[in-house]
């Protein structure tokens, strides 16, 4: 009887080691996004680099736009943010937790705004009233927010892949278009190890489109699209939730820079 028990209990061991890996892998989409967003509510400093590109088909011309960025953050509000746009120029975006500062080196204007106290303030702030960043989800929406845009919906996990060394989940999602009948094609690649985002895909449906045109101030080009998509790509800093130096969010505007007041 006992040596039954005993083969019993080993049969149980085996198979419950053989599970173990697929229950490890028996997470939903869900999960994994859940996973990630816990992630970076709780970072307490985060540094990485980005690079995107903007594919714009019209009819049978496709232009593509490679734009590149820095992000160093410090929760609640110190943030140190870099854009470079080969038409647009560069844009630097930083709060000292006192004030924000947005300074366009093209121009050599800088706009000052009170610091919000929160991370969603924030955020709102510069998709918002300043208009720096569009509010699409990337690193700098997850760090700020916490949360995905509630337009996000039909999670699926589609497979894993390798990205610049690093194991990453496959998630595919669809993102509702604010007055338009279709839906953005929406593709993270969520680190395994970190639950960061390295990278993210997204389809947008035809649309009118604002091309901004530099040499004259605040006017804009309109044209109609018949496909665009935008792929960004982050290199996470191995410094997460490292100290970082105040003097990092202190920035210095270069003598004749004009302050916009409006």
């Amino acid at each position: 009887m006992n040596e039954r028990l005993k083969r019993i209990e080993l049969v149980a061991a085996v198979a419950f080691a053989l599970l173990q890996p697929i229950m490890a892998c028996g997470q939903t989409a869900q999960d994994i996004v859940n996973q990630m967003l816990a992630t970076y509510r709780s970072v307490q400093s985060l540094q990485l680099v980005g690079n995107a590109e903007t594919y714009t088909v019209t009819g049978n011309k496709v232009t593509i736009i490679a734009n590149s960025s820095r992000i160093i953050w410090q929760p609640p509000n110190h943030l140190l943010l870099v854009l470079q746009n080969p038409i647009a120029g560069s844009t630097t975006i930083a709060s000292d937790g006192s004030q924000v500062i947005v300074y366009y080196g093209l121009h050599s204007l800088y706009r000052r705004y009170p610091a919000p106290s929160t991370p969603q303030a924030l955020y709102g702030l510069l998709s918002g009233e300043a208009r720096v960043i569009e509010p699409i989800p990337d690193n700098l929406l997850l760090a700020l927010e916490g949360a995905l845009p509630p337009n996000i919906g039909s999670l699926t996990l589609v497979g894993s892949e390798k990205l610049n060394g690093s194991d990453c989940s496959v998630v595919k999602g669809s993102l509702k278009m604010i007055h338009q009948n279709a839906g953005a094609v929406l593709k993270m690649w969520i680190d395994k190890q970190t639950h960061l985002l390295m990278k993210i895909s997204l389809k947008l449906p035809p649309a009118p489109v604002k091309v901004l045109i530099p040499q004259k101030n605040h006017h804009y080009l309109t044209q109609t699209v018949s496909q665009r998509s935008i792929i960004r790509e982050w290199v996470v800093s191995d410094q997460i939730n490292q100290p970082i130096p105040s003097k990092t969010f202190d920035l210095k505007l270069p003598k004749g820079a004009i302050l916009q007041t409006y």
